[in-house]
């Protein structure tokens, strides 16, 4: 993601879900909050969903399921691969948890997920944190690259039909595809994201999104 520090990482500084109409708040747990777990039992990790990306048709805020979406970046539509503009309840339909294996050997992590964009392309990254973490702005950032899918070099999959996806990838210690490093286990890091963009072109280039107006970061997993 090329463009990630001027448009992913203004709206990573917000997580907030809508419910019932409404938007509402939500925390990103601290890292000190939590017991690490190195006995290589799943920790589940709720899913976090984000609107701080998208507007509405004159770029104003979003106030009902109903409403048609444009990512903020260039007023661009947000398009499903059958080609109609998604509305904020579609958007925020998605639903699911990772599950986080850590232990001195590494980390694995497997996540289900539900209520995708059907058919839609997506990729998945890894930030890093030094204590105190992510408070609202990335003075404490100390890596960022993309999240490679077991099995594969690359960090993209698509949704099925139905919007549904189980994925899974490994961690080892090694250097991030933008910059800084992550080790082998995430329980020797202070927090760590995984957060996942759709790519409303249906394209990625390289592991990298290029164009902001193209891809939007939907949601994330804080740990």
């Amino acid at each position: 993601m090329k463009h990630f520090f001027p448009t992913v990482m203004p709206l990573l500084s917000l997580a907030i879900l809508a419910v019932t109409g409404c938007v509402k708040a939500l925390e990103v747990p601290a890292r000190n909050q939590r017991t690490v777990n190195i006995t290589g039992i799943p920790e589940k990790v709720e899913l976090v969903p984000y609107l701080s990306q998208i507007e509405g048709r004159n770029g104003d805020p979003l106030t009902n399921d109903t409403n048609l979406i444009w990512n903020n970046s260039g007023h661009t539509a947000i398009i499903a691969p059958d080609g109609h503009q998604i509305t904020l309840g579609e958007f925020l339909s998605v639903k699911g948890f990772a599950e986080i294996t850590t232990s001195d050997q590494g980390t694995g992590v497997t996540l289900d997920l539900q209520g995708l964009i059907p058919g839609g392309l997506y990729s998945l990254w890894i930030l890093t944190f030094k204590p105190p973490g992510f408070h609202g702005n990335y003075n404490n950032l100390i890596g960022y690259g993309a999240f490679a899918l077991t099995g594969s070099s690359n960090n993209t999959f698509t949704a099925g039909i139905t919007g549904t996806a189980s994925i899974s990838g490994s961690v080892h210690a090694q250097a991030l595809s933008v910059f800084g490093s992550v080790p082998k286990c995430f329980c020797a890091e202070y927090e760590v994201h995984i957060v996942a963009a759709y790519h409303s072109n249906n394209h990625v280039y390289n592991g990298n999104s290029l164009d902001p107006d193209s891809w939007i970061t939907q949601f994330m997993f804080p740990y």
